[in-house]
């Protein structure tokens, strides 16, 4: 079962797509949320799914930043609040808290600034420093990372560079206009 589907629905209508490398990150995410016994998603499991994930390009800033993977995670998962211990099967859905959910959103925005069509593993850690929260804040600010410093090593990979099939800002509004006058008129 999908861990965002009303992003993934949005994300097909605006012709934006996730790379397999997020799509892998978050059903980590999902498992994240899962085993630190969480009724819903929350910001700091994109961390875990990040880390948990080690082939990604957030995961290798982060330890050439001075990142210690062990207590970046022992930090993340005491901070989370998990209540009675979930059981694990294939076809529970887990919800996106709300935090999670502007977090996303933010990783879309970055894609689209960008002029990208693809959501990538970047996207999604440029959100984690835009987000409200406090665990990522506290991670990030031990680190001395920033969303400047991030995007500047991204850009510099190659990872931000701009695509010929990504759509403009005035695709993005009138997709929501139109959705925004079907929610009206229904």
């Amino acid at each position: 079962m999908p861990i965002i589907p009303i992003f993934l629905y949005f994300c097909n209508q605006m012709k934006l797509h996730l790379s397999d490398e997020l799509s892998a990150i978050f059903s980590f995410t999902r498992e994240e949320a899962l085993r630190t016994a969480c009724p819903e998603v929350q910001t700091g499991h994109f961390l875990l799914g990040i880390i948990r994930h080690k082939d990604n390009p957030p995961f290798h800033i982060l330890t050439e930043a001075g990142a210690d993977p062990a207590q970046i995670k022992s930090v993340v998962q005491s901070a989370l609040k998990g209540g009675i211990p979930i059981r694990y099967d294939e076809d529970i859905e887990i919800p996106l808290s709300r935090e999670a959910q502007n977090c996303f959103s933010l990783a879309v925005f970055e894609a689209t600034s960008h002029k990208q069509s693809e959501v990538s593993s970047a996207h999604l850690l440029l959100a984690l420093t835009k987000s409200s929260c406090p665990i990522c804040t506290r991670v990030f600010s031990d680190l001395g990372l920033t969303h400047d410093s991030l995007a500047s090593e991204f850009s510099k990979a190659g990872l931000l560079s701009p695509d010929t099939q990504a759509i403009s800002a005035e695709e993005i509004a009138n997709f929501f206009q139109i959705k925004q006058e079907k929610h009206i008129t229904s």
